[in-house]
């Protein structure tokens, strides 16, 4: 088959013009190297996220420390403090034991007091690592502080001759006033301590998603100015070569050279997607890689949030340790105030038993709602009557209201059941803390404890009235979070740590019932408590009780 000349300068002039088709090598060499940025920059944020994880880890591992060593300055506060009333007041025999229990624990305090001002390597925690803020709350404890180890070391000099005397008595007592100022200050800078911990993870977390969303965008990036021009070119280089091939069919000596082109063009073409698969495949290895330091990154943050539970176990079980020693306090105190004390310090002696009792419920207080954080309360069903619960509670509280002449009321409904399901325990605790708060924070006016029973939906409610200081708006917001208050005068006037009500709340969240509370100040407030609570009137062995309240349920069942 023979062509002429112009003919073959036409398809050579194709064939030349399809070749132009192809991308040249610096195009490739460009794309090549974008696909190289963003595989670094990819990468290098990898790089920067596990760094980050790496460094809040060591700082949660420092922050526990701290926060533990500051905890446990509280303990050796009230340590000491036993210690000096023992040295003070038991058998000369047993001062010297006493005395070099009292040195170690003064030691061990002194040197957790400077830890947590300027660093210890020993106890691990490193040189400046409080805040402004913190820095200058321990100015403002370090008087506290330094009057407290002088106290500490004159009861350490204490001996038998001056055991049960005024200055001994003297000392214990100052000890004692300065350790309720110091033991607050100290509360106050394990809470900062806490919240700055707390801020850090926050900043950890903004960090992750700022990395995740930066590498999405370099993803969406590389997608669009790399993959995107790679694949125009080679459907256009792919279109142009099925038109010649239709177009030079005719001619075997110029299919022979547009073949040998389109071969060498296909060899290339094969070559860039030989590239393309080689990149493909780097790239989803690299996606793999990613997508293992994410799982990675999740472990560890629930790895945080185990040990914040198991930190949360820790102080709930550290607070049982505490009643050991307050026990003993008011076991003593007891001891000393029948036989040992003089008629003046009974005065002394009245008001610290009265101070271990508040401090005994406050401590209880504590318990539960540590417990209930670490998840280790449990709702305990059983038959009861909510008369007997409200009759007890308002006939304990009634004097004090009748002290402060108050006209306290209390009344259940006539279609109350006398007999409900319900966890008795937990609901005389609600009731009593909203209670013994109306009569608190009521100076005048009265208390009115109303109960009724909303049949058609199970629901038992209870509500009490009071015309008391009443709660701001502002605060009404906050009156359920742990350790919060009116203000500071509040605390002051009425004592208190400000978690009866968050306590509430959690165990009213536990019963899967609400509270609800509506107040104006200096008129009184209203709480109303509902709970979800069975009438007790079907047989022994029903399914509707729980197992382990089923041998009470049957004693407390009248046959027919």
């Amino acid at each position: 088959m023979m062509v002429d000349s112009t003919t073959i300068n036409n398809m050579i002039q194709k064939i030349d013009t399809s070749a132009m088709a192809i991308p040249p090598r610096f195009e490739i060499i460009r794309l090549r190297r974008l696909y190289m940025l963003a595989l670094g920059t990819i990468a290098a944020m990898a790089i920067i996220g596990q760094i980050a994880v790496q460094y809040v880890l060591r700082n949660d591992k420092t922050n526990a420390r701290i926060v533990n060593i500051a905890g446990r300055q509280r303990m050796l506060s009230q340590q000491i403090c036993k210690l000096a009333m023992q040295i003070a007041f038991v058998d000369p025999s047993l001062q010297p034991n006493f005395v070099e229990k009292l040195r170690a624990a003064q030691t061990l305090w002194r040197q957790s007091h400077n830890a947590l001002q300027f660093g210890d390597a020993t106890l691990g925690i490193p040189e400046g690592k409080n805040s402004r803020q913190i820095q200058e709350m321990f100015a403002k404890l370090n008087p506290t502080f330094q009057r407290m180890d002088s106290l500490v070391e004159a009861a350490a000099r204490f001996t038998a001759s001056t055991r049960t005397s005024p200055v001994a008595v003297a000392t214990v007592g100052d000890l004692l006033r300065e350790s309720e100022v110091f033991l607050p200050k100290m509360n106050a800078i394990v809470f900062q301590y806490d919240e700055e911990f707390h801020a850090a993870v926050q900043r950890l977390q903004m960090l992750e998603g700022a990395l995740f969303l930066l590498t999405l965008l370099t993803l969406g990036l590389e997608a669009f100015f790399i993959f995107r021009p790679a694949v125009q070119h080679l459907e256009t280089s792919v279109n142009m070569l099925e038109a010649q091939n239709e177009e030079f069919s005719s001619s075997n000596e110029l299919l022979r050279r547009q073949q040998d082109i389109l071969e060498a063009q296909a060899r290339e073409l094969e070559m860039m997607n030989t590239q393309v698969q080689e990149q493909n495949v780097e790239l989803e290895r690299h996606r793999h890689i990613l997508q293992g330091q994410m799982l990675e990154m999740e472990r560890m943050l629930r790895e945080v949030q185990e040990a914040r539970r198991v930190q949360s176990e820790f102080l709930a079980n550290l607070s049982h340790e505490f009643r050991t020693p307050l026990s003993a306090i008011m076991g003593f105190t007891e001891i000393l105030h029948e036989d040992f004390v003089s008629p003046d310090g009974m005065p002394f002696m009245r008001q610290i038993k009265k101070s271990a009792n508040v401090l005994l419920v406050m401590l209880n207080d504590m318990i539960d709602l540590a417990q209930i954080e670490a998840g280790q309360i449990e709702i305990r069903l059983a038959p009861g009557s909510i008369r007997s619960v409200i009759d007890e509670i308002c006939t304990t509280l009634h004097i004090e209201a009748q002290t402060k002449k108050i006209d306290f009321k209390h009344s259940v409904a006539p279609d109350v059941p006398r007999s409900l399901v319900f966890d008795i325990q937990r609901t005389r605790q609600i009731v009593f803390h909203i209670v013994n708060n109306a009569v608190k924070f009521t100076s005048q006016g009265s208390i009115d404890v109303r109960v009724f029973y909303l049949s058609d939906v199970s629901i038992l409610r209870i509500e009490v009235q009071d015309t008391g200081v009443g709660i701001s708006s502002q605060q009404m917001e906050r009156i359920f979070a742990p350790f919060v208050q009116e203000d500071g005068s509040t605390t002051r006037k009425h004592g208190g740590l400000g978690i009866g009500l968050a306590l509430v709340k959690r165990i009213v969240g536990l019963q899967k019932g609400s509270i609800h509370a509506e107040s104006e100040p200096q008129k009184g407030s209203t709480f109303t408590i509902d709970l979800p609570c069975q009438e007790r009137l079907f047989p022994m062995g029903s399914p509707f009780l729980p197992i382990e309240n089923a041998q009470e349920f049957a004693a407390t069942t009248t046959p027919e």
